[in-house]
């Protein structure tokens, strides 16, 4: 027997994707997927410029994709998304530790926004401390997105972060082991979102935004594969954009190396996603560079039920689909 369908939501500043699965007795189901392209502009660095605009936009996909009255998952954009390692004086009992925390804001815990919402979970203890993973962002940011999906008649149950749903498809494709330390890359057109796992806890991100001179990305409709961007400047920009992203990547690795470990690890294994036009020409720069293990997300076939293979910018969301 199979469940209710549900939409697995993202909503980026060029694009809106989705992926509707249910489950069987078996596994999951993933029964459509799909994408639009959206105007420069309606939304920048994960917030929403032009809402009403927006708002029309979502309301023809939910028509195009036959979503509306589905439940909903949606991922919360990068830009406002803060993971912190905090310590707790383990008096405190696990079921209270985030309204704890909360008592703590602006006091003993600062968050780098006002009317934070997030959640806890107690990973470690030691010498009468309990070590806490808290993960949160802007409530504001949270509702309006929320408030965005009930607008087009979506029943939004969920939401989650980029970094920890495509860690979850990553742990069902059996492609993590917990002793590594895991960097996980996901790479567009104008922005590279960096998180570090180890022993499956999220212990560094880093969000990144990317320039690019000269020129804009403009969109070419294929109707066996759906909207695709091409850079219309100098070639040289692009190259130039994902040098940028490599050295981030090198800084970044080294900080986890060096600072945050004090030189006991280091990354020992990437895992690189993304909807950037040359993600696999950033692939075989960093399979270039460094010298580790970076996972084949090719080789990980999903297929949805018209039988088509589901491809891999759509990870996230298969993993948001399975929370």
């Amino acid at each position: 027997m199979i469940s209710q369908k549900q939409v697995s939501l993202m909503i980026e500043d060029h694009a809106i994707r989705y992926v509707v699965s249910s489950n069987s007795s078996k596994s999951l189901v993933y029964h459509a997927y799909g994408e639009r392209s959206l105007p420069a502009g309606l939304v920048t660095e994960g917030k929403i410029v032009e809402r009403e605009t927006l708002s029309m936009i979502l309301e023809e996909c939910m028509s195009d994709w036959k979503l509306r009255g589905k439940r909903a998952l949606f991922i919360v954009p990068d830009p406002f998304v803060v993971v912190r390692r905090v310590e707790v004086d383990d008096h405190v009992p696990d079921d209270e530790v985030r309204g704890h925390l909360y008592l703590e804001l602006g006091e003993t815990l600062h968050l780098p926004f006002d009317e934070p919402i997030f959640d806890t979970s107690v990973i470690g203890q030691t010498d009468g401390k309990k070590d806490v993973l808290l993960v949160g962002a802007p409530e504001n940011i949270v509702i309006e997105y929320k408030e965005l999906l009930q607008e087009v008649k979506l029943k939004p149950i969920a939401a989650d972060l980029t970094a920890l749903s495509f860690y979850r498809f990553l742990y069902h494709a059996d492609l993590i082991h917990p002793d590594d330390h895991l960097l996980t890359l996901k790479l567009t057109v104008d922005s590279m979102n960096i998180t570090i796992f180890h022993k499956h806890v999220p212990i560094f991100t880093r969000h990144v935004r990317l320039n690019l001179d000269g020129g804009t990305w403009d969109i070419k409709r294929d109707i066996e594969l759906g909207d695709q961007l091409y850079w219309n400047g100098e070639e040289e920009s692009l190259q130039t954009q994902l040098a940028d992203a490599l050295s981030e990547l090198e800084r970044v690795m080294s900080f986890y190396r060096f600072s945050l470990t004090k030189g006991k690890d280091q990354v020992s294994k990437l895992s690189i996603t993304g909807d950037h036009p040359n993600l696999d020409r950033f692939i075989q720069s960093c399979k270039n560079t460094f010298n580790l293990g970076i996972h084949n997300l090719h080789n990980v076939e999903l297929i949805a039920k018209n039988g088509q293979a589901i491809p891999t910018r759509y990870h996230e969301l298969i993993g948001l689909s399975l929370k």
